[in-house]
């Protein structure tokens, strides 16, 4: 009797941790996969590393400007990553190129696929990698509003 009264406790116990661990590891999670580089980095090597007229986007980038630099980071959740690339043109002004890469789930009856599509989310990003557009996505022109 005391054994079954103990397990009870245990399971309880184990419920409310379960239940309030969910909504936390949520609303982190995005966080720590910045932070480990797992959903993010394949995101990025996924944008580097496109074909786009026999070059890398990576190699266009690297040959069109200087000063490069990539992140890549999640707004509110996992399923959507935005890869950044700054850098500086020619003329010495700043160009920034977004692109956003996206889980999505397409069904059939009750199978569910997951696919990958990553697309330009700025005018610029689309200027070096037109092919890496999904039509009908909003290119912005600023990369501080394409989050928002």
């Amino acid at each position: 009797m005391q054994a079954m009264k103990r397990r009870w406790k245990l399971l309880a116990v184990a419920v409310v941790v379960a239940v309030l661990l969910v909504p936390v590891l949520w609303l982190y999670a995005p966080r720590i996969d910045e932070s480990l580089g797992l959903m993010t980095g394949r995101a990025m090597s996924l944008v580097r590393d496109h074909k786009e007229n026999g070059s890398t986007i990576d190699q266009l980038v690297t040959a069109k400007y200087h000063k490069v630099r990539w992140s890549a980071y999640h707004r509110d959740f996992l399923g959507e990553t935005y890869v950044r690339c700054e850098a500086v043109d020619s003329t010495n002004a700043s160009v920034t190129m977004v692109w956003v890469v996206m889980k999505t789930t397409s069904w059939s009856g009750i199978h569910g696929r997951l696919s990958t599509v990553a697309t330009a989310h700025t005018v610029s990003a689309y200027d070096i990698s037109p092919s890496l557009y999904q039509p009908g996505h909003k290119l912005h022109r600023s990369p501080d509003f394409a989050n928002w």
